[in-house]
C-alpha cells in the first residue's frame, strides 16, 4: 500500500471531524466501543504510596517546580536534571518492591535501595523502616531514590548525596495529605469558564495536529473528539487534577483500496472503527499539560510527561483493536 503523504493525512483528519459529527446524529452505522481495561497491580499500601509521590514530584516537575531549586552544590544542571528525571519518573519505568528483609548497602542497613538489574530499574525497600517516616521524610527518600537512578544525584557506598533532595521538602504543603506545590500558582478558573473553553479546543487542536507526524503514522488515523481537564480537583482535600481525552481510531484500510489508491469519504463504511478514551492523573494546572517542548511536531504545546501518557495509552488502544481485548 502506498504512503499516505502527510499533507492528504491533514485534509483526512479534518474529514474526519465533519464525520464524527455526522456519526454522532445517527446517519451512519455506529462505531465499535470499546471499554478501557484497568489492569492493577502492587496492591501493598507502601508500593501505592511510592508511586503517589513519584507522580506527584513528576507534576511538580512539569509544572515548573524544579525551577526554583539550586544546583551550586550538585553534579547536574536544571536542564539535566529535568531530562533524566522525566525519564525514570514515567509510569512503570521502574520496579518498586516492598519487603520485610532487610535492606543493605555494602552491609549497611538502609531504608531503600536503588539499582539496575537486568537492564531494568529497581527500587526496593523495608516496609517497617518506610512506614515510620514522616510525609516530608517520605518525599525526600523517594525523589532521592529516582534521582539516583536518574544519575543526578549519587550514592557513594553506604553515604549517600541528598543535595537536590535536601531541597524539594521546602516545596511541600500540607492539606489533607501532602503534596508538592509550586509556589505563588494561582487558582483556575471554573471548567465552564470561556477561558478554559477555548483553552480545551486549542488544546484539542494541538493533538490532532500533531497526530499528522506522531500517533497517525502507525495503523490507524486516529481523529482526537475531546479534550477536558479538570484542576479544580487539585485545590480540593486529598484529590488530583485530571485529564481526560477522547478519540476514534479508523483503519488505513478504509481510506485506501488494493491499489493505493484514497476511498471516497461517502463509500467509507467506519464499522471498523474504535472509540478509545485516556484519563491522566496528577496535572495540578494549565501550564502541567500546556508548555513548550522542542520535540512537538509544528512547535506545539504538549509537555513532554503528557505526551508521553498518550502515546502509551494510543498504543494500547491499537494492540487491542489489532489483536483483540486481551492484549494488555
Amino acid at each position: 500500500m502506498k504512503p499516505i503523504k502527510k499533507d492528504s493525512l491533514k485534509i483526512k483528519i479534518a474529514e474526519l471531524a465533519a464525520v464524527a459529527m455526522v456519526m454522532s446524529m445517527g446517519f451512519l452505522p455506529s462505531a465499535n466501543a470499546q471499554s478501557s481495561d484497568h489492569v492493577g497491580g502492587g496492591g501493598d499500601a507502601s508500593e501505592m504510596r511510592v508511586n503517589e509521590i513519584r507522580s506527584d514530584i513528576a507534576s511538580w516537575i512539569d509544572a515548573g517546580g524544579a525551577d526554583a531549586l539550586s544546583f551550586e552544590n550538585s553534579q547536574t544542571n536544571l536542564n539535566s536534571y529535568k531530562s533524566e528525571m522525566n525519564k525514570v519518573l514515567l509510569p512503570h519505568a521502574v520496579i518498586v518492591t516492598f519487603t520485610n528483609e532487610e535492606v543493605r548497602v555494602e552491609k549497611e542497613p538502609k531504608t531503600c535501595r536503588g539499582y539496575i538489574e537486568e537492564e531494568k530499574y529497581h527500587i526496593s525497600c523495608n516496609i517497617d523502616r518506610f512506614k515510620v517516616l514522616n510525609a516530608p521524610e517520605q518525599y525526600r527518600l523517594v525523589h532521592h531514590e529516582y534521582a539516583g537512578l536518574a544519575g543526578v544525584e549519587s550514592n557513594v557506598g553506604a553515604s549517600s548525596d541528598y543535595v537536590l533532595s535536601d531541597q524539594i521538602t521546602e516545596s511541600l504543603r500540607k492539606t489533607t495529605v501532602y503534596k508538592l506545590a509550586v509556589l505563588n500558582q494561582k487558582a483556575g478558573e471554573g471548567q465552564n469558564s470561556p477561558t478554559v473553553q477555548a483553552w480545551n479546543k486549542k488544546m484539542l487542536s494541538a493533538l490532532n495536529n500533531v497526530c499528522a507526524d506522531t500517533w497517525c503514522e502507525g495503523n490507524f488515523i486516529i481523529h482526537f473528539n475531546d479534550f477536558n481537564c479538570d484542576f479544580n480537583q487539585a485545590l480540593t482535600f486529598g484529590k488530583n487534577g485530571k485529564c481526560e481525552v477522547g478519540f476514534t481510531m479508523h483503519p488505513y484500510s478504509e481510506f485506501s483500496d488494493n491499489n493505493g489508491d484514497d476511498i471516497e469519504p461517502s463509500k467509507r463504511s467506519h464499522q471498523n472503527d474504535t472509540e478509545g478514551s485516556c484519563e491522566m492523573l496528577n496535572y495540578p494546572n494549565q501550564q502541567s499539560v500546556d508548555q513548550p517542548n522542542g520535540k512537538m511536531p509544528y512547535d506545539e504545546r504538549i509537555s513532554n510527561r503528557f505526551y508521553e501518557e498518550i502515546s502509551n495509552c494510543i498504543d494500547s488502544w491499537e494492540d487491542r483493536a489489532r489483536y483483540g481485548s486481551e492484549t494488555k
